[in-house]
């Protein structure tokens, strides 16, 4: 929860960070970073079924939905998951919520 998490950062020292979602594929998976892949690619996100599968993008645990998020990518070619990620994390820019969010836990452990 939030309130570990901040528990969690008080009582440690300051080198120590706690990102606020579940895992890294909670912020690569995110509704706006595949939004910008998709547009790239000359695609568009399902956003009802992306809404379906994904209801809590901070502590469901997606990591496990990366079959499905390619098929709401419309990716219909075989793609390495791990290299999808890598291609994913490109498409976090700074203008992005999830890019502030990051920024945050990494810099300021906020």
């Amino acid at each position: 929860t939030e309130q570990d998490r901040q528990e969690y950062l008080k009582i440690n020292p300051d080198n120590h960070r706690v990102m606020k979602r579940w895992e890294i594929e909670n912020y690569l998976f995110d509704k706006e970073v595949l939004a910008a892949y998709c547009k790239n690619e000359g695609r568009s996100l399902d956003d009802n079924k992306y809404n379906e599968k994904i209801s809590d993008i901070y502590n469901q645990d997606v990591k496990q939905l990366v079959g499905e998020i390619k098929k709401l990518c419309q990716i219909k070619t075989n793609i390495n998951p791990d290299n999808f990620k890598i291609e994913l994390s490109k498409y976090i820019t700074p203008n992005m919520e999830v890019y502030k969010e990051l920024e945050k836990c990494i810099f300021s452990r906020e």
